[in-house]
């Protein structure tokens, strides 16, 4: 995309997150998910590794979201588990292949039960205005219920719409940029 708009420069407004992965790389965090904003609600969970637990907990505010290229976007670093990093471009790629019918990623991988872990390890059920936070089992017993079904996102869904929002932000503040190249 920026290739086509350039000289204009398209950005995407996101929250850096350097301090949590150094967190992570550093093994502060067992596991841990970037922030996202969810109806104007800003969040990011992790679970503190239990040989870290007696260690002062790192207090940094959340910086305002910058404008960044869409390699940065993309490529940002969204979840830390089992000692690895998955990016928003992962998160697209594995629900582009689960639900996406034309589009098919033949290099996945054979063994992707660190997916179906991560779905696991947090989400939401939107109830209305409110917001249930959802953890494990809560998550599958919730997507069992017809009528809970489609008020129930996993992280990897909570991660997807959050770039969505995010996308649609960056294209809609460049749109003279990229009306211009249509002229």
């Amino acid at each position: 995309m920026q290739r086509l708009a350039r000289p204009h420069v398209v950005g995407f407004p996101i929250v850096g997150n350097a301090q949590a992965v150094n967190l992570c790389k550093a093994g502060f965090y067992e596991h841990w998910m970037g922030y996202m904003e969810v109806n104007s609600i800003g969040l990011s969970i992790g679970q503190i590794a239990s040989a870290r637990l007696q260690d002062r907990r790192p207090q940094a505010p959340i910086p305002a979201p910058a404008k960044q290229p869409v390699k940065h976007f993309i490529n940002q670093k969204m979840f830390y588990w089992k000692e690895c990093f998955y990016t928003r471009s992962d998160v697209i790629r594995w629900l582009a292949n689960r639900f996406g019918g034309a589009h098919l990623d033949f290099r996945r991988q054979a063994d992707e039960q660190h997916i179906d872990e991560i779905k696991n390890y947090f989400g939401l059920e939107m109830i209305g205005t409110n917001h249930k936070m959802l953890i494990g089992q809560e998550i599958a017993d919730g997507r069992a219920d017809p009528q809970r079904r489609p008020r129930i996102y996993d992280a990897t869904e909570l991660i997807a719409a959050d770039s969505a929002r995010i996308f649609a932000i960056g294209v809609a503040s460049s749109a003279a940029a990229l009306n211009s190249l249509l002229r």
